[in-house]
């Protein structure tokens, strides 16, 4: 059986453009994050240099402030992740509550987003989901 042909064309994106592409990507998909390979199948990326390319893309917007990291290796627009400052109240858990100064409902943080956060730091968290019973997280 002879090899496939390769075309020449097959999702190559470069440059300023891949950079537009996926800029628009995030600006059509408010509020959702997405790693590098996420965003490949969305752009219909198939081959690895056009996938490596993806990341070049991604540090272009993030030093341009244009996408924010919202946890390691996943990126979102900046005004879709709500952040909110407060102090650390820990439970016998290991979880703890973030008692923001603003008014409103206190955020739970498992212990396993908690980092090296203790009881009494002051600390600003990234909120990105609701619980089941309909709190933030």
């Amino acid at each position: 059986m002879s090899p496939k042909k390769r075309s020449k064309k097959s999702g190559k994106k470069r440059g300023s453009s891949l950079v537009k592409e996926v800029y628009n990507v995030f600006r059509d998909n408010p509020g959702r994050g997405f790693n590098h390979k996420q965003l490949a199948k969305q752009l219909g990326l198939k081959d690895s240099r056009s996938k490596s390319s993806i990341h070049t893309a991604i540090d272009k917007l993030w030093q341009r402030n244009m996408i924010i990291e919202e946890k390691r290796g996943r990126y979102v627009l900046p005004g879709s992740a709500s952040q909110i400052s407060g102090i650390i109240d820990m439970t016998r858990s290991g979880s703890a509550y973030l008692l923001s100064e603003k008014k409103g409902p206190d955020v739970y943080i498992p212990s396993r987003n908690l980092g090296t956060a203790l009881d009494g730091d002051e600390v600003v968290v990234t909120t990105t989901k609701r619980g089941r019973a309909g709190k933030i997280e």
